[in-house]
Order: structure tokens, then sequence, then C-alpha cells
């Protein structure tokens, strides 16, 4: 039975900045590489995919303003996180 979630050695791993953001952001993951991105729309389509590069830039000019899903994978992990998108 699963009692608590540990999100402190999560979030030491990854690093999304800035956020909220309006031109960019960048994608960095301590020690481990970040195998796939993929981002999600408020209404769950996909509109970005891609294999993970080291410190990854992605451009957002071509998104709309408001709140986005990110999922990276880390090694064997999937990991969710909210990204706001201002302009």
């Amino acid at each position: 039975v699963c009692t608590a979630v540990d999100e402190t050695a999560d979030a030491a791993t990854r690093r999304i900045f800035p956020n909220p953001c309006s031109d960019y952001f960048s994608v960095s993951a301590a020690n481990t590489a970040v195998q796939s991105l993929r981002i999600y729309s408020a209404n769950g389509a996909l509109v970005y995919e891609s294999r993970g590069e080291p410190d990854e830039k992605i451009s957002t000019q071509d998104f709309s303003q408001g709140l986005y899903t990110l999922e990276l994978r880390i090694a064997s992990e999937l990991v969710r996180q909210k990204l706001m998108i201002i302009k």
C-alpha cells in the first residue's frame, strides 16, 4: 500500500525553466538524459513532440497562451508537469 509520494527526489532530477514562459523554455535533467518530451494542450491534444536533447530549449512562439502539460520520459520514469505560457 502506497501512503506517500516523495516528490523531492523527482523534482531535483529535472528542471523546466522559466515557468511561466513567453518565448521559450528549457528542459534539463540532472545525471540522466531526457529520452522524450511531449506537450499537451489543456484539451489533451498533442501539440509538440521531440526526442530528448541535453538542455533542450523549446520555442513557444507558435503556442497560444494557456496551461499545458509536459510529459517527460526520464530513464524509466514518466514525469508530468504543468507549463504556463503567457503572451
